[in-house]
């Protein structure tokens, strides 16, 4: 114990105290309780008993109250350990949708680059029979490109309904929000 007591902490002290006090003059001693059983005539061995079976009925309370804390403890730490978990697990699912989104998104800018591509192509070899006379080579040729970019379309158009479907189905649409979502290409806009 320290040799100085805080002035702030002295009417704590004696407040303490006091109640100690108080509390100490409300007790009985064992010798005092029989007394006050003899006024009533009540042998001193039943007001014994009857001291034991009220500090067993209190110890029992006590021990029924430890018993029902620890339960509910128990279930806090268990429901807490699912809320934990469901956590875990839908943050783990949301970032598996974020990545499968990612992937269809990446499938979309590849497919919209071929179509690019096709288009280009397709565009050269316009250039290339431009002013030749009608042949089976020229119209097997502009047919040919004509179908690879079609072919090239559709699978733009498939991986951007694709890409469409998750980006707007749970959990992705939380990433996603209100942003734009790849449109659809028309084939009369492929044309230059």
């Amino acid at each position: 114990m320290t040799d100085k007591i805080d002035y702030e902490d002295v009417d704590d002290i004696i407040a303490t105290a006091e109640r100690l006090r108080a509390d100490a003059e409300d007790d009985l001693t064992p010798q005092e309780l029989a007394d006050i059983g003899a006024e009533l005539g009540i042998p001193a061995e039943y007001v014994e008993q009857a001291r034991q079976k009220l500090e067993a009925r209190r110890a029992k309370q006590e021990r029924d109250a430890k018993r029902r804390e620890k339960r509910r403890a128990k279930i806090a730490l268990i429901a807490g350990a699912v809320i934990l978990s469901a956590g875990a697990i839908f943050g783990l699912w949301s970032y598996s949708s974020l990545s499968g989104l990612r992937d269809a998104y990446a499938l979309v800018e590849q497919q919209r680059a071929q179509v690019d591509n096709v288009r280009d192509r397709k565009a050269a070899i316009e250039r290339q029979f431009e002013g030749r006379e009608p042949s089976l080579e020229k119209d097997a040729e502009l047919i040919g490109a004509q179908n690879r970019l079609r072919v090239e379309i559709k699978r733009l158009n498939e991986a951007a309904a694709h890409y469409n479907r998750q980006a707007r189905g749970f959990p992705a649409s939380l990433w996603t929000g209100s942003e734009e979502l790849p449109e659809q290409v028309e084939m009369a806009s492929t044309t230059h």
